[in-house]
């Protein structure tokens, strides 16, 4: 009962702090929907698709889920799993590479 607990306000901590993060950093970039879950729900609004994102932050190891997979959204759309600080804070260093930059591609040191 006191791990649930625990659990339950360490994730919405970290929900609030990382939708409030990304909204800081990316307005006028990234419409950011009110988590109401472990994920967030993202709209791009500049000229990358989800697909694009999805596949550049695979290489960073960060796994998204593309809005293209599901109908109702389309590949504008993409939501990520909320996460502890550092590795949330590792999201915004690499969506801000990617959407701070034209043609930017991560690349990942063998």
């Amino acid at each position: 009962d006191k791990f649930i607990k625990k659990t339950a306000f360490f994730y919405t901590k970290q929900r609030s702090d990382f939708s409030h993060k990304l909204k800081v950093k990316f307005d006028g970039k990234l419409k950011i929907l009110k988590p109401e879950a472990n994920f967030v729900l993202i709209k791009i609004l500049v000229d990358k698709s989800s697909d694009y994102l999805t596949e550049q932050l695979y290489k960073a190891g960060i796994i998204i889920r593309s809005g293209s997979e599901f109908r109702e959204l389309g590949n504008k759309w993409f939501r990520i799993a909320v996460r502890g600080n550092s590795d949330n804070n590792k999201i915004i260093r690499q969506l801000a590479d990617l959407l701070d930059n034209d043609d930017v591609e991560i690349y990942v040191k063998n």
